[in-house]
């Protein structure tokens, strides 16, 4: 008998680590989870303000230039306002 088995008064040899495994893939995919959707989100955020952009250049006038700042202006924002 090793350290990490134990018998039971019914006989029965258990391993208390493998407790935690079933602890540990719940914790995992709440975890990964939680990323999916940010990045689910993320995505379809990006996808919107690309999709605007055309408009956004027509009814505003900007240019290309102009454009890029629009991008950066909203993925600095975004970054700030802690939407992680």
């Amino acid at each position: 008998m090793t350290a990490s088995h134990t018998t039971s008064a019914s006989g029965v040899l258990r391993r208390p680590g493998w407790a935690l495994v079933p602890l540990a893939v719940a914790q995992l995919i709440v975890a990964l989870d939680a990323y999916i959707v940010f990045v689910v989100f993320v995505v379809f955020v990006v996808f919107v303000v690309f999709v605007a952009l055309p408009d956004m250049a027509s009814h505003l006038g900007f240019s290309h230039q102009n454009l890029r700042w629009v991008i950066s202006a909203y993925a600095v924002t975004y970054d700030a306002s802690g939407a992680r």
